[in-house]
């Protein structure tokens, strides 16, 4: 989840943020829409809930004996984290806009930065809340993606609607 599905999200909402910033480039950065947003969003400022396995599932958890699939190594976050800090390939002749450089020190970043050892040693419980903030985060992250389609198919008609302002309750 945090190495394949939640990158390709990012991934596709960045080149999204291009689009939009190559259109519009009176644009601040500080668009609701973008991956990096989402300390800012009422989801990412609940807290991390306590999960009861025993309401996640009727059945109860059976420890495996084996592997059910041949065990691989996850991609490698860091090297997600040094795509997200390059620029993005641009048509010829435009300027790279100021708003892409990504907000870095986020609860984002914390999940994309864990390596493989931490998230093997986590226990079921911690694990379950990782998660569910993961998936929480991908939802998020993919219905802002569905969003940005939208406005682009309008010429980005409203987007000025997805700007924080000064004193917004986000």
């Amino acid at each position: 989840m945090v190495r394949v599905m939640l990158p390709n999200a990012i991934i596709r909402n960045r080149r999204a943020m291009l689009h939009l910033f190559l259109a519009r480039p009176d644009l601040p950065q500080t668009i609701k829409l973008r991956f990096d947003a989402w300390d800012f969003s009422p989801l990412g400022r609940t807290p991390i809930g306590e999960i009861n396995p025993e309401q996640t599932s009727g059945f109860p958890l059976i420890k495996r004996t084996r592997p059910i699939f041949t065990s691989r190594l996850t991609p490698n976050g860091d090297l997600f984290a040094q795509w997200l800090n390059t620029n993005l390939a641009i048509p010829p002749g435009q300027q790279y806009p100021w708003q892409m450089p990504t907000r870095q020190g986020s609860e984002l970043w914390s999940y994309i930065a864990d390596d493989e050892g931490t998230m093997r040693g986590l226990s079921d419980d911690r694990l379950m809340r990782r998660l569910t903030r993961v998936m929480r985060m991908f939802w998020w992250i993919s219905w802002n993606n569905a969003q940005l389609v939208r406005y682009y198919d309008h010429n980005w008609a409203g987007i000025d609607a997805e700007v924080f302002k000064l004193g917004d309750p986000q």
